[in-house]
């Protein structure tokens, strides 16, 4: 079986632009396009949306993977404070922001 240039230059090209998805299905949507008569953009909104499917698959992880990633959880400036047996006065960010905005109308 002779190879396309054109199928060929398409796989790297897809292969550079990270679609791992449509390298694999772009040959056999194409066929099936054919047969149902699509549109072209018929044919190209199935590849994208099963790119975009196939990511959402791998972006979700397991809460089992999760936990295997051992990533530490996530801490607010109070929980912070507290564990360290610290007091945030409840009015101390008004009185910095104050004092970072006189900063910045300094002239240098």
């Amino acid at each position: 079986m002779i190879k396309d240039p054109l199928d060929t230059v398409l796989q790297k090209q897809l292969d550079y632009l990270k679609l791992p998805y449509c390298q694999e299905n772009f040959r056999s949507l194409a066929a099936e396009a054919n047969t149902r008569h699509w549109t072209h953009l018929d044919y190209l909104a199935r590849l994208v949306e099963g790119e975009a499917a196939a990511r959402q698959d791998r972006a979700v992880l397991h809460p089992r993977q999760q936990t295997l990633a051992r990533s530490p959880p996530l801490r607010s400036r109070g929980s912070f404070m507290r564990k360290r047996g610290l007091h945030l006065e409840p009015n101390a960010a008004a009185g910095w922001s104050e004092v970072c905005q006189a900063g910045q109308n300094r002239r240098l």
